[in-house]
């Protein structure tokens, strides 16, 4: 799948709960609460970054998941800043920057991340219609709603990905049609 149908995947979903999309950044209405609120949030995730970027400098670090994080979190912090400046060069910096480095990430951890993002766009999809009057995060995911398959891709056939292999490399399913991962 090519990023485009990925990125039109999400925007079917932000649609069908009615979650804005389009939005003019430099329109946006604040009130000095919510910009209060956000240079909170802002500030603590750069102080969690050079938290972590003293931790690195000043030991020796074992479990790669610390620069990592500290990378993944320094980025958010600039997302944070550009939302709140409403700096449309600096969110696309900091969201181009925090996909980077959270797709490194995967690739440092060998996570099949695309099989993965599928998963979770076609589990999305499968959630009732937010109500946003009844709970604006929609924890009621309705009677149709398919978690995702993520163990399954991880541990899974390695035909199909979504059926147990029971310590095989191919589930029974494929192997009885006669499908193999060769």
């Amino acid at each position: 799948m090519q990023f485009s149908e990925h990125m039109n995947q999400i925007y079917k979903f932000m649609k069908k709960h009615d979650f804005p999309v389009e939005l003019d950044l430099k329109k946006e209405p604040t009130t000095q609460d919510e910009v209060e609120m956000m240079n909170d949030v802002a500030t603590s995730l750069f102080l969690a970054a050079k938290s972590l970027e003293v931790y690195m400098e000043s030991t020796t670090v074992k479990h790669q998941g610390i620069p990592r994080l500290q990378l993944i979190v320094e980025e958010l912090a600039e997302v944070a800043e550009a939302l709140i400046t409403n700096d449309e060069v600096a969110l696309l910096d900091g969201l181009s920057d925090l996909l980077y480095v959270t797709l490194g990430t995967a690739i440092t951890y060998n996570s099949p991340i695309e099989e993965g993002h599928l998963e979770i766009c076609r589990s999305n999809l499968t959630k009732a219609v937010r109500k946003p009057e009844d709970d604006p995060r929609l924890r009621d995911k309705g009677p149709d709603y398919h978690p995702p398959r993520l163990k399954e891709i991880l541990y899974g056939c390695a035909v199909c990905k979504y059926h147990s292999t029971e310590n095989k490399a191919v589930c029974k399913q494929c192997e009885n049609k006669g499908k193999t991962n060769e």
